[in-house]
């Protein structure tokens, strides 16, 4: 069996939700640690299909509504297709300052074995909980537009007619 994908189009996902209206009063003389929060998430524009052990390339705004990071260890991101996790090849982000807003793109691979159907890509910031701050409604998006996983299956020859 063969899966392939193909990106509908640009799919973009603005996040805003109460969390983030709450967050804007948020101060770090009220909250000591940094508070990330995912503000966009989208796809590129692709007009190829893709096949496993190849990539999908989300672009991520993150903010820190919180102080600064002063932790050590990067901040993990995860992204997954339904309930199915894609493999990552970087999935991390250096610690931010309070305040700072990041763009990044990374890079997560789709793995054999996913059912065909469209999917809606989701990005978890910090999925362990160990950085993300006190409010972690705000650590997940999804794609408004779809990723389509499509299984080919081979042609096979029986006995000697050639059919398939």
């Amino acid at each position: 069996l063969l899966i392939t994908g193909f990106i509908s189009s640009g799919a973009s996902a603005e996040v805003s939700n109460q969390s983030h209206l709450l967050s804007q009063n948020h101060t770090p003389d009220t909250d000591p640690g940094p508070d990330y929060m995912i503000t966009n998430v989208s796809l590129p524009k692709q007009t190829s299909w893709i096949e496993p052990g190849m990539s999908v390339t989300p672009n991520i705004s993150i903010r820190n509504i919180g102080a600064d990071d002063t932790m050590p260890g990067n901040i993990q991101i995860t992204a997954s297709l339904g309930m199915y996790q894609l493999v990552s090849r970087n999935s991390t982000v250096i610690p931010m300052k309070g305040g700072e807003e990041r763009r990044v793109t990374l890079e997560y691979l789709i793995p054999d074995g996913i059912p065909s159907r469209e999917y809606s890509l989701t990005i978890t910031l910090d999925p362990e909980r160990e950085k993300t701050g006190i409010n972690t409604d705000n650590n997940e998006a999804k794609t408004s537009d779809f990723l389509t996983i499509r299984t080919i299956s081979p042609k096979v020859k029986v006995g000697n007619c050639g059919c398939s």
